[in-house]
C-alpha cells in the first residue's frame, strides 16, 4: 500500500508574469523521484498560447552536459514532459491548451515508463518515454527552470499543485 498523500502540495495561487517571477523549493530526496513512478497535477491558466518555452515546474541540478532532472513545460499550446539523463527524453501532447481558461493538468509515469497526460481528468495522451527519471539534487522551481540563473518564465497562473511518488490512476 502506498500513501495517497502527495510529496508536495500547495493550494495557494501562484501568479507568474513571464518575465522574472518564480517559486523555488529546496531539494528534498522525496522530490528527486529517481527510478520511481511519479505523478504531477495542477490547475493552470496561461496568459497566451503563443508564449514559447515556459516552465510549469522544473527540478534540475545544473545546465549543459551535466543536466539531470525533470520538467513539465508548454511550448505555445503543447504540453511537454521531459527529463535529461545525459540526453533529453520527451513526450508531447500537441495542442493541449486550446484557450486561456483554467485547465487541470495531470502527468503520470509508471514503472513501464508509460507517460499519460490528462486534461480536466480525461486522458489525452499516452506514450512510452523509454527510461526512468534520473537522480538529481537541484531545487524544484515553479514558473521557471535553472535555479542558478532562472529562464523560461511562465506567463500565467498555477494552483492546487500535487507531486506524488506513484502513478495516479485515471479515477484519482
Amino acid at each position: 500500500y502506498q500513501s495517497a498523500n502527495p510529496l508536495i502540495t500547495s493550494t495557494k495561487s501562484m501568479e507568474f508574469d513571464g518575465v522574472d517571477n518564480y517559486m523555488e523549493v529546496q531539494d528534498s530526496s522525496d522530490l528527486q523521484l529517481a527510478g520511481q513512478e511519479a505523478s504531477f497535477t495542477f490547475w493552470t491558466r496561461l496568459d497566451s498560447l503563443s508564449g514559447g518555452d515556459q516552465k510549469f515546474l522544473a527540478k534540475a541540478l545544473t545546465t549543459g552536459v551535466d543536466l539531470s532532472g525533470y520538467q513539465i513545460r508548454t511550448d505555445n499550446d503543447d504540453l511537454i514532459f521531459q527529463f535529461n539523463n545525459g540526453s533529453w527524453r520527451t513526450v508531447t501532447s500537441n495542442s493541449f491548451f486550446t484557450d486561456l481558461n483554467w485547465v487541470n493538468v495531470t502527468v503520470t509515469i509508471d514503472s513501464s515508463y508509460l507517460v499519460k497526460m490528462y486534461k480536466n481528468g480525461i486522458e489525452v495522451f499516452s506514450g512510452n518515454i523509454g527510461y526512468t527519471i534520473p537522480a538529481n539534487t537541484g531545487e524544484l522551481l515553479f514558473g521557471a527552470r535553472t535555479p542558478s540563473n532562472p529562464v523560461n518564465f511562465l506567463n500565467g497562473e498555477m494552483t492546487e499543485v500535487g507531486i506524488y511518488n506513484r502513478a495516479l490512476t485515471s479515477l484519482e
